[in-house]
């Protein structure tokens, strides 16, 4: 265990407040806090607390010694939400969330030290003049956390949440009033640039409430750091509401914090493009192995075990193998997966790609906001299969540009001739999608000659009067007409893009 004295006694009224506030702090218990043993006042009249040791370094310490992944931050910080929450229950906070004041183990599990009891007595009993000069008894880093966020209740606590996620995803602290980040540690994961500073705040970036210039010059820079560092937009949101300027843009109670980053976590955002891969890998085995097993027949021969009524099948053949369309969105050198980048606005940029199996001649097409279609690419059949890009550039991407509404991209192929481009644009109507929601992703993987298409995220067969309901039938009647013209292997996906407001 450890002893925490505070370096000045303290007057009678200021120890009962400690002793009673002492006592909560007592009764919170967590597997992720680090106990409070004890409180009291020595007869010096200095305040002290006993802290069950836990043997472990810093956060930041331990950060700069290793590569965290983002899921693994959001797992860590959502534990210490966790235990932050304990201590709400127990009727107190904690007063001190900062980088400084989480220690992690050698098997990674993150305790949060239970200092904030000393700092919010000093800062609640010290004169105003001397604010700027108050003592630090645990050496924990907590310069301006009241003055930032305005508040000294569990608010301030969620506003600390925000600093550790924010440190650990970029590896700097949280900058104060409108400055550039201190110095932490050189953030350095895996597919995403290594940033050292941001010295200011970029013009046009838009950060939600900006009740004062201060928070303002603030909010810009880290909002324009995480995008920088290129964090998911939806791990990037929950620290930037966590942060928010008024404590009433911010989460209510911690719980709602680490049901959040849980959420991230249950939804495996960061490693949806792996799947999506490791998916479309199984596809293409499964496809090719289903050509390979047609070869071997006489050709106009059917399977013995194929009923006669699938001789209709030669003027309406089944699209019998779903294709993935993998599209990513981003801004600066990192991508995201588009589920992870919603919700998506102009001037973002964006690439497509697919893969084709081979001896299958394909095309990838867009249909804008207006209903006009193009043809980003095509390839005629090839032995090895091939990938179709958009832009044929893989390192390159495409702004994100136009009026707000959905956008859609598809891909069809057929074996027996090359995608006839104007008669694809015969089978599309011209018409505009419905505006899809800005947090909705319309996948159609495959469709069938029957009633209903194999969606993903697919409710059910019924009709509703949503766009959702109505996008999907759209581009189920269209795989249907495309099928019927001979083509064999469908995908489509579908979102919308609001207009940037800088």
């Amino acid at each position: 265990m450890g002893v925490i004295l505070g370096r000045r006694s303290i007057p009678e009224d200021s120890r009962r407040w400690f002793e009673a506030e002492g006592r909560k702090l007592i009764q919170a218990e967590h597997p992720h806090l680090a106990q409070v043993l004890d409180i009291g006042v020595i007869a010096a009249g200095q305040p002290f607390l006993v802290v069950e040791d836990v043997g472990a370094c810093d956060l930041p310490a331990y950060a700069a010694e290793h590569r965290l992944t983002s899921h693994q931050i959001a797992a860590l910080v959502a534990k210490v939400a966790r235990a932050v929450a304990a201590i709400h229950r127990a009727g107190t906070v904690h007063g001190a969330v900062v980088p400084e004041s989480v220690r992690v183990d050698l098997r990674g599990q993150p305790y949060l030290m239970g200092f904030g009891l000393l700092h919010r007595l000093l800062r609640s009993h010290q004169p105003e003049a001397s604010a700027g000069k108050r003592d630090n008894p645990s050496g924990v880093q907590t310069q301006g956390v009241v003055r930032e966020t305005g508040a000294s209740d569990e608010q301030e606590d969620i506003f600390g949440l925000g600093r550790v996620l924010y440190f650990l995803l970029t590896g700097q602290h949280l900058p104060s009033e409108g400055s550039a980040p201190r110095a932490g540690f050189t953030r350095s994961r895996p597919h995403e640039p290594i940033e050292t500073e941001v010295s200011a705040a970029p013009e046009g970036i838009e950060t939600g409430p900006q009740p004062t210039e201060r928070t303002h010059g603030r909010e810009s820079v880290v909002d324009d750091s995480l995008k920088r560092r290129g964090v998911p937009r939806g791990l990037r949101a929950i620290c930037q509401r966590c942060l928010a300027a008024e404590s009433g843009g911010r989460y209510p109670h911690a719980e709602r914090v680490a049901e959040e980053l849980e959420h991230f976590l249950r939804c495996g955002r960061v490693a949806r493009g792996i799947w999506a891969v490791l998916a479309l890998s199984v596809v293409v085995g499964v496809a090719i192995a289903w050509l390979g097993r047609l070869r071997e027949q006489p050709m106009g021969s059917p399977e013995k075990s194929a009923p006669a009524t699938d001789q209709r099948r030669a003027t309406a053949p089944s699209i019998v193998s779903p294709v993935t369309i993998l599209v990513q969105i981003g801004s600066g050198d990192f991508f995201n997966e588009v589920e992870d980048a919603l919700p998506i606005t102009t001037g973002e940029r964006l690439r497509v790609a697919v893969g084709v199996l081979p001896d299958v001649h394909a095309a990838l097409f867009r249909v804008d906001v207006s209903g006009k279609l193009t043809v980003l690419a095509r390839t005629n059949s090839k032995p090895g299969g091939t990938v179709l890009r958009y832009p044929a550039d893989k390192k390159a991407a495409a702004e994100i540009e136009g009026r707000p509404g959905t956008e859609l991209f598809f891909v069809c192929g057929r074996r027996s001739a090359t995608v006839d481009v104007e008669e694809v644009a015969r089978l599309w109507n011209g018409r505009p999608l419905p505006k899809l929601p800005d947090d909705c992703v319309i996948r159609v993987t495959a469709v069938s000659g029957q009633s209903e298409p194999v969606l993903e995220n697919s409710p059910g067969a019924a009709r509703t009067s949503t766009p959702q309901a109505a996008v999907r039938d759209r581009i189920r009647r269209f795989g249907q007409r495309l099928q019927h013209a001979g083509y064999e292997f469908f995908g489509a996906i579908a979102f919308s893009h609001q207009r940037h407001h800088p």
